[in-house]
């Protein structure tokens, strides 16, 4: 699935928190752990929590922008969590 953030996505403890919460360590394992980036330069500042590559992106003719979160369906709670730690 695409999420898209649609507060203060661009701001570093939104970055900080999809990059560094305990809640989406099994998410950026898997990502990871498949020798892909969660924030490749050719995905627009989109943040990917699933295994993508440029020219699996580029078939699917979507483009992505800062605020997308491509995850798993599975994965959503997880990012809710996640998020819920970013203070008011």
């Amino acid at each position: 699935v695409i999420l898209r953030l649609t507060r203060r996505s661009r701001s570093k403890i939104v970055r900080a928190v999809l990059a560094e919460s305990p809640a989406l360590d099994p998410c950026r394992a898997r990502v990871l752990e498949a020798g892909c980036e969660l924030r490749p330069a050719w995905a627009a500042g989109a943040t990917l929590l699933v295994p993508l590559t440029q020219s699996q992106l580029e078939e699917a003719a979507v483009e992505m922008c800062s605020e997308h979160i491509v995850a798993l369906r599975s994965d959503v709670e997880l990012i809710r969590q996640a998020l819920r730690e970013i203070p008011n």
